[in-house]
């Protein structure tokens, strides 16, 4: 299903072939063993087997790849092994999210959207991905909000609609 082959310059390469029947390559640079190789060989097999019978990768293989250098994950999806969502922005977040809020609340509370954003954006980056938001820098954020503004207002800020 998958070759392993070593090059004259130590380089490892994975060939494949694809759901469609295309060949596909995972080169591999010169800093990985070949113990590494053949382990990343395998999970490329499972994965193949997944895809072609759409099933979940099992939870060894699932380790592995959580595992494994940033490098390898990166090398995945081009070669059509995994699929990586799109990580979307804080800005496209927060468009999206009064987009929707507009249609269905009254325009004081739209108002107080609009303030909420406008406190959000001077502590977050707007390019920010989404998925770098976590739970600690939001209560940042919130004591941020606290130096500056009544308890009050802050609560009004962060309580969910």
């Amino acid at each position: 299903m998958a070759t392993l082959s070593k090059k004259k310059n130590g380089t490892f390469e994975i060939q494949f072939r694809d759901g469609c029947g295309y060949r596909k390559t995972l080169y591999l640079g010169q800093r990985y063993t070949e113990r590494t190789a053949t382990e990343l060989k395998g999970v490329v097999e499972k994965l193949l087997v997944c895809q072609s019978n759409s099933t979940d990768l099992d939870r060894r293989s699932t380790v592995w790849l959580e595992t494994a250098s940033v490098e390898i994950r990166e090398k995945l999806p081009g070669v059509g092994l995994i699929v990586v969502p799109p990580s979307h922005t804080l800005k496209e977040l927060w468009d999206t999210f009064l987009a929707y809020k507009a249609r269905h609340v009254k325009e004081s509370t739209m108002t107080l959207y609009g303030a909420v954003r406008s406190r959000f954006d001077l502590f977050f980056d707007k390019s920010e991905p989404v998925d770098e938001l976590t739970k600690e820098r939001m209560q940042a954020w919130k004591d941020h909000m606290l130096e500056e503004i009544a308890e009050a207002s802050v609560a009004s800020y962060t309580v969910a609609r």
